[in-house]
């Protein structure tokens, strides 16, 4: 956080929010979470700092942006996804960047779709399967109680006859 390289990544952010041609926007860390940022006069007699007031949605995206882990797995796994096929940093592939991640999730979603079809079947055909042995446990089981009731009728005729 406290690397030139990030301190120049924050002033040219707010330098393109808060800047103007007359000034330039520089920020220091003083603290943690604490930055200080001054617009320097460019012109002859007013060399002086003047600080200036971040906006509440300026500042809290600032602490947010700073307190990001960078190192977590995901986040690193995350990126190499993106840099497959985010090759290019132009003005025309940030602009359609959301677009490619949103064709890219549809194409992984139909991939699984197409992937997933044959085992659809396949339990499509076990259902068909299951619902015919259900219907041939039906069929004997009124098989058995007929015969069931036409042997007792038996047993009690041949009982009387002896």
């Amino acid at each position: 956080l406290t690397s030139p390289r990030s301190q120049t990544a924050i002033t040219k952010l707010l330098s393109r929010r808060e800047g103007r041609a007359e000034g330039k926007i520089t920020c220091e860390l003083r603290s943690r979470t604490r930055w200080r940022c001054a617009k320097r006069r460019g012109a002859a007699g007013k060399r002086g700092r003047m600080a200036a007031a971040l906006a509440p949605g300026v500042s809290r995206k600032l602490k947010k942006v700073l307190e990001t882990r960078t190192d977590s797995p995901d986040l690193l796994a995350s990126l190499g996804a993106l840099s497959t096929f985010y090759e290019h940093n132009t003005p025309q592939a940030r602009r359609n960047l959301k677009s490619s991640v949103e064709q890219r999730a549809l194409a992984i979603n139909r991939h699984f779709l197409d992937a997933s079809l044959p085992a659809q079947k396949a339990l499509v055909r076990v259902e068909g399967e299951v619902h015919a042995l259900d219907d041939s446990w039906k069929k004997i089981e009124e098989a058995l109680s007929s015969c069931s009731a036409s042997t007792g009728d038996i047993i009690s005729t041949t009982e009387r006859l002896q």
